[in-house]
């Protein structure tokens, strides 16, 4: 039997330890700092996320879809953002909960329907009225309705918007904030 097509993307689980607000404002634009600088320096694709005060979901590809590449990654984004956050704030004690979850999305359908479905995360909190609003996501890239803090890698086969929050920008690529 043929081996399974590896998959396109993968998402990425983000848990703070016991729970605490460590991604909260405005620790939120030093967490999106930090991706975006991971996204440039590593160059993988940063399709759609989500940062709430105590979890973040994020999309993301590599070059060689190899789920241990996107560990390896994840590793290095939550010790990035740990360092700086201790550094700058002086948060004390850990900030990720282990294990990390990573999961594979098999196709450009299954990313829309997973970055559809982190950018309701802030609405399902009581964070904001509607997706676009919440500041700390991918969410107005996805719609057209503005930029966000961290860079995203729209997939063009995915390009039909998101159910409630209108059309999304003409063709893919990425869209900065």
């Amino acid at each position: 039997m043929p081996a399974a097509p590896a998959p396109r993307a993968h998402f990425i689980a983000l848990s703070t330890y016991a729970g605490l607000p460590a991604l909260a404002p405005p620790h939120a634009a030093l967490f999106c700092d930090v991706l975006a600088g991971f996204r440039e320096r590593l160059g993988f694709r940063l399709h759609a996320y989500v940062v709430l005060p105590a979890r973040a979901g994020l999309v993301v590809a590599t070059a060689d879809g190899d789920p241990r590449s996107v560990r390896q990654l994840t590793r290095g984004l939550t010790a990035r953002y740990a360092r700086e956050l201790h550094t700058l704030s002086g948060w004390p004690g850990r900030i990720f909960r282990d294990p990390v979850g990573v999961a594979g999305v098999p196709t450009a359908a299954a990313i829309a329907r997973r970055a559809a479905a982190l950018h309701r995360l802030p609405v399902l909190a009581g964070l904001a009225p509607r997706p676009s609003a919440w500041p700390w996501s991918s969410a107005g890239a996805w719609t057209g309705r503005g930029l966000p803090p961290a860079p995203v890698d729209l997939p063009e086969e995915a390009m039909g918007g998101q159910p409630g929050e209108g059309e999304a920008p003409a063709g893919g690529g990425a869209v900065s904030g």
